[in-house]
């Protein structure tokens, strides 16, 4: 499209950090963004561990093979957070849709929370 800012990726990266997007204005040339990429599905780890426990990342090794460690402790606190906040959520016991999905939201999140253990003890040993 015309007229819009293409994202691309810095292939090096002197001060830039991840929180910050720098604009690179050429003469002649469109305005470009540079800004690194998010390891987290959804942009931040509270939205990728929403985004698993509402079924729209799927959770296998595969996803975390990019985190470094401490973006897993983050993703597994957030993980954690949020398991609290289902947990601590009781909908009426004749409502059954509503049981049914806070149970899957459950299983969900212990399930991607599971994976992330083995994958973390995988690196370490």
């Amino acid at each position: 499209m015309i007229g819009w800012p293409v994202a691309r990726a810095r292939p090096e990266r002197q001060h830039n950090t991840p929180e910050r997007c720098d604009l690179g204005y050429r003469w002649g040339s469109s305005l470009e963004y540079y800004c690194s990429v998010s390891v987290f599905a959804g942009g931040s780890a509270w939205a990728m561990a929403r985004d698993i426990s509402k079924g729209f990342v799927i959770v296998s090794d595969r996803t975390f093979r990019r985190m470094q460690g401490s973006q897993m402790d983050q993703l597994a606190l957030e993980m954690n957070r949020l398991l609290r906040d289902v947990r601590g959520q009781q909908p009426d016991l004749a409502d059954t849709t509503a049981l049914r999905d806070r149970n899957i939201c459950i299983r969900r999140l212990t399930a991607a929370l599971s994976i992330l253990r083995g994958m973390r003890s995988k690196r370490r040993g």
